[in-house]
């Protein structure tokens, strides 16, 4: 039987046991929960998703024989959710919130480089399907596995991810035959890496420098922004009373500047639909690392932070129910959502 037709077969079996219109409901879902925990949190993010084409489906598994003795392994991605970061430190912070939130399968495949080379930044992770979805299946098919896959990488390598995927990864030739004959292109192609990765952590660098040099200069607002680079409403401001107290002792401003990000982003994550604003920055931090009573007492006044449609949570929940109206609770961390 020829290869083309061996294809054909594969591609048949595959419309016959996968219902793709459920595995698409299912990854619509899967995306806006996604996108709504990154949003509730403030980060500056795209999202998007695809479910394989039964074309992409049979191709995979030819190309890698899964399921048979040499590679017993099954297709992990039927679902591929990839979020596009903006800042290369969003990239553990978000690891970390995929862990508390999915069931997450091994570990995290990530861009190992050493020294004197340079690799596209990304980070793959493979989690389980709830298994009320597992419906998606119309009957048992051992060569691909009831798990979706996240991929996170920066808006830098963003663009230079998909040329890769094309002119290399879906390439029958090896890297050595790709670049045979032009092996100093291959080395601008490094060029090309390496300053895309400096990119990354230089825009992290500008914005730490930038927040030190407004604590200098006490523009406690301009401070907090690029500290903590969140989404916030254009119109948030700092509570006056709050400013003059940073004016007037510039120890308290000093110990809000020294607050890490990711403690914030936690912070955030624990409430049902924050509004990120200076002032719910300053409580949360006080909240949970600062304790000044000065500051307490200030921001127990303040009506948006008293708001009683923002309730709190004291940890992450996984999601580990079978029972569908639990599906997005879990997902988002909140005890009420409409499917």
């Amino acid at each position: 039987m020829r290869d083309d037709e061996k294809k054909v077969l594969l591609q048949q079996q595959i419309e016959q046991e996968i219902d793709f219109d459920k595995l698409t409901e299912f990854c619509e879902h899967l995306t806006d929960a996604v996108q709504e925990i990154f949003r509730s949190c403030g980060l500056y993010f795209r999202i998007f998703s695809r479910v394989k084409s039964t074309d992409s489906i049979a191709n995979k598994l030819i190309r890698r024989q899964y399921g048979t003795e040499q590679n017993p392994k099954k297709l992990q991605d039927l679902i591929g959710i990839r979020v596009v970061l903006y800042y290369y430190d969003d990239l553990s912070i978000c690891r970390d919130i995929m862990e508390s939130t999915f069931q997450m399968l091994d570990h995290w495949s990530r861009t190992n480089a050493t020294a004197n080379e340079f690799k596209a930044t990304k980070i793959n992770g493979v989690f389980r399907f709830p298994s009320e979805y597992f419906k998606v299946y119309k009957k048992d098919m051992w060569t691909i596995d009831t798990t979706f896959e996240i991929q996170f990488r920066t808006v830098f390598f963003e663009g230079w991810h998909e040329i890769e995927h094309d002119m290399r990864y879906k390439s029958l030739l090896s890297d050595n035959e790709f670049w045979r004959g032009s092996e100093e292109l291959s080395r601008i192609l490094n060029c090309i890496l390496a300053n895309l990765e400096l990119s990354d952590w230089s825009l992290v660098q500008l914005f730490e420098q930038l927040s030190y040099n407004h604590y200098k200069n006490a523009n406690w607002e301009l401070m907090l922004k690029s500290k903590f680079r969140i989404h916030m409403d254009d119109n948030s401001e700092l509570d006056p009373a709050i400013l003059e107290l940073f004016d007037r002792d510039k120890e308290i401003a000093k110990q809000f500047f020294k607050c890490k990000r990711k403690d914030l982003i936690r912070e955030l994550l624990k409430l049902d639909a924050p509004q990120p604003s200076y002032n719910l920055i300053v409580k949360l931090l006080n909240d949970s690392k600062i304790h000044n009573e000065e500051v307490a007492a200030i921001c127990d006044k303040l009506p948006i932070i008293r708001d009683e449609k923002m309730r709190s949570r004291s940890h992450f929940a996984r999601l580990d129910s079978a029972v569908l109206f639990h599906l997005e609770t879990y997902l988002l961390h909140k005890e009420v959502r409409s499917l």
